[in-house]
């Protein structure tokens, strides 16, 4: 049931996450089609030397603008991958935690991005590997059912 939970957090938050990167994508192609229509605009216009020099800072400042968003995206995107990443290598740790529930004197806990802490008898041991991580529980411990 756990696990259950735990899947649907994880697609609720998957979800949630691109949804939101989806709005905030479409919200950036919006600003861009605007940016590049306003820079059409100003390119028509540029024939004439006083709106040419005019001008000029403002098509600066859009290009300026359209790549700071381009960047945006791009960013967005990347932490949306890192994310979903994060979350499935989190979850790789299900098993171990599992068993390490019905341990007497043993502790645990996940950090940032993905490391278990366990605590056992006193002695602290971490891992980012999810099989090392059973290895040493299966080779310290006993299983409770």
């Amino acid at each position: 049931m756990k696990a259950e939970i735990l899947s649907s957090l994880k697609e609720n938050i998957t979800t949630l996450l691109r949804s939101e990167l989806n709005g905030v994508k479409e919200e950036v192609i919006s600003s861009v089609v605007v940016l590049c229509a306003d820079l059409d605009s100003v390119k028509q216009t540029a024939g004439m030397e006083h709106s040419l020099s005019t001008c000029s800072g403002d098509i600066t400042t859009l290009q300026t603008t359209v790549h700071k968003l381009s960047k945006d995206v791009a960013g967005l995107q990347e932490k949306c991958v890192d994310l979903e990443g994060v979350a499935c290598t989190r979850s790789a740790f299900n098993e171990v935690k599992n068993i390490l529930r019905g341990q007497k004197g043993t502790r645990f806990g996940m950090f940032y991005p993905a490391r278990l802490r366990i605590t056992h008898n006193g002695t602290k041991k971490e891992f980012q590997d999810p099989a090392e991580a059973m290895a040493y529980v299966r080779a310290n411990m006993t299983q409770t059912g």
